[in-house]
């Protein structure tokens, strides 16, 4: 569900020393000189280079009349340059990451899709023991990526998979089309994940029309807003003398601000580049102002998401709904190594989301109303009483509150300013300064839950 700035620590180059300076006494007219702009200035020297490389790839991918090889190499040597002005010689590191899950790929017989996802928690997490941390940090995101990628091929290929979305079966791609796949330009730094059949769209001729050019302009817009609000603005609106559950706040929305930056970065990346959806990345108001936790899970990460739905959810399903739902958090937090952190949201989120959803689903159908976790179709003709009677629409928003204040509790605990790792008995020191008082809620909708079913 998470793919986040704390995957990303290549971005702690961009961040200005003025942003030491203490914020919240500036006036905004000095904010903006010491820090939104110096901000500005450093990332988009550092952004530069990657929406270059993803044009031309676009211009020879659509509009150059060479062969499909070409293009597939293109595209590889293209990502290959990135992650090196962004990894230098780790670079390496991730293409022997690449080249050896290949080779397994070609020399697994069958059930290739979970050997592989075992094969990849087992690299993640040992490439975490092993490699420094400072170095780590900065890879693990595309990293991440590419175990991404490795997987949902390893899914595609097999005949007798669940999944058959991806129309891929037993076509395992040549060597060439799978090193274009795996660093493609457009979303080998920052994503998002695409699948393979989505990567070979990218070289059917689309026309840049005001619809594709107002996307690449509204993702760099909000790309550029969310990062500005989480170098500046937040804290600057909420300096550190404000009341106590304000800073909670204030510090779950750094760590989502920072969130978004990313996903609207690789929105515009991977747009740039000639993906020609209109969906985007992540949906911000979905999550700020949220119907359920369902749906700030569906809207955080659209991509990652869907992966984990593909490849994870309906490949468990069988084993019953609770389970398949809790299989898919742990493996979204294994992805991201020994993250005590956002490990241990991702599972509180996924007990919560199931209670959520299980306690509202059973009062909808005892109260006959639209009150359900997901919203009803408009005009809804399953319940009797609809969103627009007071009573449901009281319910709803109490329950929108619900899920911002589990948001603000949970998100307290990523520490954006600091990407070192930390033990287990001081990961959750702010849960425990708050008295674990979201948990001890979910616990008592839990029993209520019992209590109703």
């Amino acid at each position: 569900m998470y793919h986040d700035i704390e995957d990303y620590d290549i971005l702690d180059d961009i961040i200005p020393d003025a942003l030491e300076d203490d914020e919240s006494s500036m006036s905004f007219m000095h904010l903006f000189e010491y820090c939104i702009l110096p901000s500005l200035q450093d990332a988009s020297s550092h952004v530069s280079r990657l929406f270059f490389c993803c044009i031309i790839f676009r211009i020879v991918a659509q509009h150059c009349d060479i062969s499909l090889v070409c293009k597939h190499v293109l595209s590889a040597v293209l990502g290959i340059y990135v992650m090196y002005y962004y990894f230098y010689e780790w670079v390496i590191h991730i293409i022997l990451m690449v080249l050896g899950f290949y080779t397994l790929l070609l020399l697994i017989p069958k059930s290739k899709g979970i050997l592989i996802l075992l094969l990849i928690f087992i690299f993640l997490v040992g490439n975490e023991l092993i490699i420094k941390s400072e170095s780590w940090n900065k890879i693990r995101g595309a990293e991440m990526l590419v175990g991404m990628k490795l997987v949902s091929v390893a899914f595609d290929i097999e005949p007798s998979t669940r999944v058959n979305t991806r129309r891929m079966r037993n076509k395992m791609p040549s060597f060439i089309e799978f090193m274009g796949y795996m660093f493609c330009v457009g979303t080998c730094i920052f994503g998002p994940w695409i699948s393979y059949v989505e990567y070979i769209g990218l070289f059917n001729k689309n026309d840049t029309n005001m619809k594709s050019l107002s996307k690449i302009l509204r993702s760099f817009f909000w790309s550029v807003f969310f990062f500005v609000s989480s170098m500046c603005l937040v804290e600057w609106i909420i300096p550190d003398n404000s009341y106590s559950w304000f800073l909670v706040y204030r510090d779950a929305l750094l760590f989502r601000c920072g969130h978004y930056f990313v996903s609207f970065l690789s929105d515009t990346s991977i747009s740039l580049a000639g993906y020609s959806s209109m969906d985007p990345v992540c949906q911000p108001y979905h999550i700020e102002f949220p119907r359920s936790l369902k749906q700030v899970v569906v809207h955080w990460n659209v991509s990652m998401h869907k992966w984990l739905k593909y490849y994870v959810f309906r490949t468990t399903i069988e084993f019953g709904g609770f389970a398949a739902v809790f299989i898919t958090y742990i493996v979204s937090a294994l992805m991201h190594g020994l993250n005590y952190r956002l490990a241990g949201v991702l599972i509180s989120l996924g007990f919560y989301t199931y209670v959520e959803y299980s306690v509202r689903m059973k009062l909808a159908n005892k109260l006959d109303a639209c009150i359900t976790a997901r919203s009803c179709p408009t005009p809804c003709h399953i319940h009797k009483h609809t969103e627009h009677m007071m009573f449901v629409t009281v319910f709803n928003f109490l329950c929108s509150l619900i899920a911002v204040f589990h948001l603000a509790y949970l998100g307290v605990i990523i520490d954006t300013s600091n990407s070192e790792p930390v033990s287990f008995f001081v990961a959750f020191d702010k849960w425990q300064q708050l008295n674990f008082i979201s948990h001890w809620f979910a616990l008592l909708t839990f029993v209520f839950y019992l209590v109703i079913n």
